[in-house]
Protein backbone atom coordinates (compact mmCIF):
# COMPACT_ATOMS: atom_id res chain seq x y z
CA UNK A 1 0.00 0.00 0.00
CA UNK A 2 3.07 2.47 0.88
CA UNK A 3 4.21 1.90 -2.62
CA UNK A 4 1.12 2.39 -4.13
CA UNK A 5 0.27 5.50 -2.26
CA UNK A 6 3.59 6.76 -3.08
CA UNK A 7 2.82 6.36 -6.80
CA UNK A 8 -0.25 7.88 -6.63
CA UNK A 9 1.39 11.02 -5.40
CA UNK A 10 3.59 11.58 -8.30
CA UNK A 11 1.39 10.91 -10.28
CA UNK A 12 -1.18 13.45 -8.49
CA UNK A 13 1.62 16.03 -8.56
CA UNK A 14 1.65 15.70 -12.44
CA UNK A 15 -2.03 16.03 -12.69
CA UNK A 16 -2.33 18.64 -10.36
CA UNK A 17 0.07 20.71 -12.95
CA UNK A 18 -2.31 19.80 -15.35
CA UNK A 19 -5.33 20.69 -13.40
CA UNK A 20 -4.36 22.78 -10.96
CA UNK A 21 -4.45 22.46 -7.23
CA UNK A 22 -6.43 25.19 -6.08
CA UNK A 23 -10.19 23.93 -4.47
CA UNK A 24 -12.79 24.32 -7.09
CA UNK A 25 -15.55 27.03 -6.17
CA UNK A 26 -16.95 30.27 -6.45
CA UNK A 27 -17.45 32.44 -3.41
CA UNK A 28 -20.73 33.78 -1.54
CA UNK A 29 -22.59 36.60 -3.36
CA UNK A 30 -20.90 39.66 -1.37
CA UNK A 31 -23.05 42.24 -3.85
CA UNK A 32 -26.45 41.87 -1.75
CA UNK A 33 -24.51 41.89 1.55
CA UNK A 34 -26.72 44.27 4.50
CA UNK A 35 -27.31 44.57 8.00
CA UNK A 36 -31.04 45.16 7.94
CA UNK A 37 -33.53 42.99 8.95
CA UNK A 38 -36.25 40.87 6.27
CA UNK A 39 -39.73 41.95 6.70
CA UNK A 40 -41.98 38.94 6.90
CA UNK A 41 -45.84 38.17 6.23
CA UNK A 42 -46.59 36.15 9.51
CA UNK A 43 -44.62 37.30 12.69
CA UNK A 44 -44.39 33.63 14.00
CA UNK A 45 -41.66 33.59 11.33
CA UNK A 46 -39.82 35.36 13.82
CA UNK A 47 -39.39 32.59 16.56
CA UNK A 48 -36.63 31.43 14.02
CA UNK A 49 -34.48 33.14 15.06
CA UNK A 50 -34.61 33.34 18.65
CA UNK A 51 -34.59 29.27 19.29
CA UNK A 52 -32.27 26.58 18.96
CA UNK A 53 -32.86 23.16 16.77
CA UNK A 54 -33.99 21.74 19.94
CA UNK A 55 -37.41 24.79 19.29
CA UNK A 56 -40.77 23.28 20.74
CA UNK A 57 -42.34 21.42 18.07
CA UNK A 58 -45.47 23.23 19.52
CA UNK A 59 -43.96 26.91 18.09
CA UNK A 60 -43.25 24.37 14.66
CA UNK A 61 -46.85 22.82 14.04
CA UNK A 62 -48.05 26.78 14.70
CA UNK A 63 -45.83 27.80 11.76
CA UNK A 64 -46.73 25.30 9.51
CA UNK A 65 -50.61 25.61 9.96
CA UNK A 66 -49.48 29.50 8.71
CA UNK A 67 -50.89 30.58 5.01
CA UNK A 68 -49.20 27.81 2.40
CA UNK A 69 -48.53 30.64 -0.06
CA UNK A 70 -47.18 33.42 2.20
CA UNK A 71 -45.31 30.68 4.32
CA UNK A 72 -43.02 29.28 1.69
CA UNK A 73 -41.99 32.89 0.85
CA UNK A 74 -41.57 33.72 4.23
CA UNK A 75 -39.09 30.62 4.67
CA UNK A 76 -37.19 31.08 1.26
CA UNK A 77 -36.32 34.94 3.02
CA UNK A 78 -35.71 32.86 5.88
CA UNK A 79 -33.06 31.01 3.68
CA UNK A 80 -31.61 33.67 1.76
CA UNK A 81 -31.28 35.72 4.57
CA UNK A 82 -28.20 33.46 5.79
CA UNK A 83 -26.57 34.86 2.35
CA UNK A 84 -27.60 38.73 2.39
CA UNK A 85 -26.36 39.00 6.01
CA UNK A 86 -23.86 36.40 5.88
CA UNK A 87 -20.93 39.42 6.73
CA UNK A 88 -23.52 40.54 9.33
CA UNK A 89 -23.65 37.56 11.51
CA UNK A 90 -19.67 36.17 10.70
CA UNK A 91 -18.76 39.25 12.96
CA UNK A 92 -21.03 37.96 16.05
CA UNK A 93 -20.28 34.99 18.14
CA UNK A 94 -22.16 31.90 17.72
CA UNK A 95 -24.74 31.51 19.36
CA UNK A 96 -27.06 28.41 19.30
CA UNK A 97 -30.57 30.31 19.89
CA UNK A 98 -29.85 32.92 17.41
CA UNK A 99 -27.87 31.49 14.53
CA UNK A 100 -29.77 28.71 13.51
CA UNK A 101 -32.99 29.80 11.52
CA UNK A 102 -31.63 28.47 7.79
CA UNK A 103 -31.49 25.44 9.17
CA UNK A 104 -34.80 25.60 11.09
CA UNK A 105 -36.44 26.97 7.67
CA UNK A 106 -35.07 24.34 5.41
CA UNK A 107 -36.29 21.85 7.67
CA UNK A 108 -39.99 23.16 7.31
CA UNK A 109 -39.62 23.49 3.87
CA UNK A 110 -38.47 19.87 4.04
CA UNK A 111 -41.70 19.02 6.45
CA UNK A 112 -44.29 21.07 3.97
CA UNK A 113 -43.03 19.27 0.87
CA UNK A 114 -42.07 21.92 -0.76
CA UNK A 115 -40.10 20.37 -3.69
CA UNK A 116 -40.77 23.45 -5.63
CA UNK A 117 -37.90 25.43 -3.39
CA UNK A 118 -35.07 23.02 -4.60
CA UNK A 119 -33.94 25.79 -6.61
CA UNK A 120 -33.48 27.59 -3.60
CA UNK A 121 -31.46 25.29 -1.63
CA UNK A 122 -29.48 24.66 -4.58
CA UNK A 123 -29.02 28.27 -4.71
CA UNK A 124 -27.57 28.35 -1.42
CA UNK A 125 -25.48 25.10 -2.16
CA UNK A 126 -23.68 27.67 -4.89
CA UNK A 127 -22.18 30.16 -2.54
CA UNK A 128 -19.16 28.37 -1.74
CA UNK A 129 -17.00 26.75 1.51
CA UNK A 130 -16.71 29.75 3.40
CA UNK A 131 -20.56 30.66 3.71
CA UNK A 132 -21.62 26.67 4.33
CA UNK A 133 -18.98 26.24 6.73
CA UNK A 134 -19.89 28.99 8.97
CA UNK A 135 -23.53 28.10 8.84
CA UNK A 136 -23.73 24.76 8.61
CA UNK A 137 -20.42 23.08 10.20
CA UNK A 138 -20.97 19.38 10.84
CA UNK A 139 -24.59 19.69 8.89
CA UNK A 140 -22.90 19.89 5.34
CA UNK A 141 -22.64 16.40 5.55
CA UNK A 142 -24.99 15.18 8.38
CA UNK A 143 -28.20 16.54 7.26
CA UNK A 144 -28.11 18.76 3.98
CA UNK A 145 -27.96 15.51 1.93
CA UNK A 146 -31.28 14.67 3.60
CA UNK A 147 -33.00 17.94 2.68
CA UNK A 148 -31.88 17.28 -0.96
CA UNK A 149 -33.19 14.48 -1.00
CA UNK A 150 -37.20 15.42 0.38
CA UNK A 151 -36.81 17.97 -2.24
CA UNK A 152 -35.22 16.82 -4.89
CA UNK A 153 -35.25 13.03 -5.29
CA UNK A 154 -37.99 13.30 -7.93
CA UNK A 155 -36.07 16.08 -9.89
CA UNK A 156 -33.34 14.21 -10.84
CA UNK A 157 -33.08 16.60 -13.80
CA UNK A 158 -32.21 19.29 -12.04
CA UNK A 159 -29.88 17.26 -9.82
CA UNK A 160 -27.72 16.29 -13.02
CA UNK A 161 -27.32 20.17 -14.28
CA UNK A 162 -26.52 20.89 -11.05
CA UNK A 163 -23.90 18.34 -10.84
CA UNK A 164 -22.82 19.50 -14.34
CA UNK A 165 -21.86 23.12 -13.45
CA UNK A 166 -18.60 24.99 -13.21
CA UNK A 167 -16.92 26.03 -10.43
CA UNK A 168 -19.12 24.64 -7.42
CA UNK A 169 -17.47 23.44 -4.41
CA UNK A 170 -16.87 19.97 -4.16
CA UNK A 171 -18.94 19.72 -0.44
CA UNK A 172 -22.09 20.65 -2.27
CA UNK A 173 -21.71 18.13 -4.98
CA UNK A 174 -20.96 15.60 -2.28
CA UNK A 175 -24.26 16.56 -0.89
CA UNK A 176 -26.21 15.76 -4.20
CA UNK A 177 -24.87 12.48 -4.50
CA UNK A 178 -24.71 11.27 -1.27
CA UNK A 179 -28.61 12.20 -1.51
CA UNK A 180 -29.10 10.91 -5.02
CA UNK A 181 -27.13 7.56 -4.02
CA UNK A 182 -29.91 6.85 -0.99
CA UNK A 183 -32.85 6.38 -3.76
CA UNK A 184 -32.42 2.82 -4.45
CA UNK A 185 -31.96 1.78 -0.98
CA UNK A 186 -35.39 3.37 0.02
CA UNK A 187 -37.43 3.00 -3.46
CA UNK A 188 -35.21 0.10 -4.59
CA UNK A 189 -37.41 0.28 -8.23
CA UNK A 190 -36.00 3.29 -9.11
CA UNK A 191 -32.64 1.69 -9.41
CA UNK A 192 -32.20 2.08 -12.76
CA UNK A 193 -32.73 5.56 -13.33
CA UNK A 194 -29.95 6.58 -10.65
CA UNK A 195 -27.58 4.52 -12.49
CA UNK A 196 -28.35 6.20 -15.57
CA UNK A 197 -28.06 9.38 -13.53
CA UNK A 198 -24.63 8.54 -12.37
CA UNK A 199 -23.80 7.16 -15.72
CA UNK A 200 -24.70 10.81 -17.54
CA UNK A 201 -22.66 12.43 -14.60
CA UNK A 202 -19.66 10.85 -14.40
CA UNK A 203 -19.68 10.30 -18.27
CA UNK A 204 -19.81 14.11 -18.45
CA UNK A 205 -17.13 14.46 -16.20
CA UNK A 206 -14.93 11.95 -18.40
CA UNK A 207 -15.37 14.23 -21.55
CA UNK A 208 -13.75 17.36 -19.23
CA UNK A 209 -11.51 16.20 -17.19
CA UNK A 210 -9.16 19.12 -18.62
CA UNK A 211 -11.51 21.70 -17.12
CA UNK A 212 -10.05 23.10 -14.09
CA UNK A 213 -13.29 24.32 -13.36
CA UNK A 214 -15.40 21.27 -13.38
CA UNK A 215 -13.09 18.04 -12.42
CA UNK A 216 -10.42 17.69 -9.42
CA UNK A 217 -10.15 14.68 -6.88
CA UNK A 218 -12.29 16.29 -4.49
CA UNK A 219 -15.17 16.48 -6.47
CA UNK A 220 -14.75 12.66 -7.55
CA UNK A 221 -13.64 10.71 -4.62
CA UNK A 222 -17.04 11.33 -2.65
CA UNK A 223 -19.50 10.39 -5.66
CA UNK A 224 -17.33 6.99 -6.33
CA UNK A 225 -17.43 6.31 -2.61
CA UNK A 226 -21.36 6.71 -2.67
CA UNK A 227 -21.61 4.06 -5.54
CA UNK A 228 -20.74 1.49 -2.67
CA UNK A 229 -24.03 2.32 -0.71
CA UNK A 230 -26.09 1.13 -3.38
CA UNK A 231 -23.39 -1.72 -4.61
CA UNK A 232 -23.53 -0.16 -8.17
CA UNK A 233 -21.69 -2.74 -9.77
CA UNK A 234 -22.93 -1.56 -13.12
CA UNK A 235 -20.53 1.37 -13.00
CA UNK A 236 -17.36 -0.47 -12.16
CA UNK A 237 -15.85 -0.19 -16.11
CA UNK A 238 -16.58 3.96 -15.42
CA UNK A 239 -15.21 4.34 -11.46
CA UNK A 240 -12.34 2.62 -13.23
CA UNK A 241 -11.51 5.27 -15.38
CA UNK A 242 -11.48 7.68 -12.69
CA UNK A 243 -8.52 5.54 -11.08
CA UNK A 244 -6.34 5.16 -13.78
CA UNK A 245 -6.94 8.74 -14.26
CA UNK A 246 -5.81 9.48 -10.64
CA UNK A 247 -8.72 10.85 -9.37
CA UNK A 248 -9.96 9.00 -6.68
CA UNK A 249 -8.41 9.51 -3.26
CA UNK A 250 -6.96 6.16 -1.46
CA UNK A 251 -8.37 7.39 1.69
CA UNK A 252 -11.49 7.09 0.71
CA UNK A 253 -11.62 3.30 -0.49
CA UNK A 254 -8.24 2.34 -1.55
CA UNK A 255 -7.04 1.22 -4.84
CA UNK A 256 -9.32 0.16 -7.55
CA UNK A 257 -9.15 -3.30 -6.45
CA UNK A 258 -9.68 -2.73 -2.90
CA UNK A 259 -12.70 -0.47 -4.71
CA UNK A 260 -13.72 -4.31 -6.84
CA UNK A 261 -13.66 -5.84 -3.87
CA UNK A 262 -15.11 -4.10 -1.43
CA UNK A 263 -18.45 -2.70 -3.81
CA UNK A 264 -20.38 -6.00 -3.96
CA UNK A 265 -20.47 -6.51 -0.58
CA UNK A 266 -21.20 -2.88 1.01
CA UNK A 267 -23.82 -2.41 3.69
Amino acid sequence: LAKRVENFKGRQKEKDERLGDEEIGRSYDASIQTDEKPIFHHPEIEALYHHALDIDHAILRQILALHRETLLQDLETVVWDCVRRYEYFSEMDWNEEELNFQLLALFLLAELNATEKLPLLLDLLRQGEELLEYWFADHIFETLWHLVYRLGNKQLDVLEAFMLEPDIHWHSKAIISQAVSQIPLHQPERRQEVLDWYKDVLTYFLEHLDDKHLIDIETISPMLTDLLDFRATELLPLAKRFFEEDLMDLMYAGDYEAFTKEIPFKK
